[in-house]
C-alpha cells in the first residue's frame, strides 16, 4: 500500500491500512485470495462536520483488500487477479453488499494494460447482479476504443487487444 489508490486508503482509513498489514504478515491475504473487512465505524459519520445530524448513515463500508501480485517490485499477476476475482463473486454476496467500488486492478502500479485486464473484471464483475463502479489510474489515459461496453462485453476482446 505504498503508492497511488492503496496509498491513499492507507492515510484516509488507518484502520483497513493495519487489518491489511496483519492480513499479509499471517499469509491470509495472498495472490487469489483476497479479504473483506468491515469497518467498525460509518464513514458517513466519520466525514461528517456533525455525525449526530445524519438521518440515514452507512452504517455498513466494507473493503475488498486484494493482492494483484505477489511482491511490490514485480508486474501485477493476471491470473492471479482472474482467481481474486472468482474469490470475490464467490464471497461478496455472502456480506450482503449492495454495491461494489473497485480499482482497475493491476492497471495502477501493476503495470498491467486496462485493454487486457477491463474485458476479465467485467466479465466477473458483471454477474455480480449488485451495481459496480471501476476506477481507472489517473496516471495514465485510457482509450476509448477499450472502454466501451462491446470492446469490455465481447467474448474476443482479450484477442482484439492484442
Amino acid at each position: 500500500m505504498g503508492k497511488g489508490l492503496a496509498s491513499r486508503a492507507k492515510y484516509q482509513f488507518p484502520d483497513v491500512y493495519v487489518k491489511y498489514q496483519d492480513l499479509c504478515r499471517s499469509k491470509a491475504i495472498r495472490m487469489g485470495k483476497p479479504s473483506l473487512y468491515k469497518r467498525a465505524m460509518s464513514l458517513d459519520e466519520e466525514l461528517a462536520d456533525e455525525p449526530k445530524t445524519l438521518t440515514a448513515s452507512n452504517d455498513e463500508k466494507w473493503f475488498l483488500l486484494f493482492a494483484t501480485k505477489n511482491h511490490w517490485s514485480e508486474k501485477g499477476n493476471i491470473k492471479g487477479i482472474e482467481e481474486g476475482l472468482g474469490w470475490v463473486r464467490s464471497n461478496l454476496k455472502s456480506v450482503g453488499a449492495k454495491s461494489l467500488a473497485i480499482p482497475a486492478l493491476g492497471c495502477g502500479q501493476g503495470w498491467l494494460e486496462w485493454k487486457d485486464i477491463g474485458p476479465i473484471m467485467c466479465r466477473y464483475l458483471i454477474s455480480f447482479g449488485i451495481p459496480v463502479e471501476i476506477y481507472l489510474p489517473l496516471e495514465k489515459e485510457t482509450e476509448q476504443k477499450f472502454l466501451s461496453q462491446e470492446f469490455l462485453l465481447s467474448d474476443s476482446s482479450f484477442l482484439a487487444a492484442k
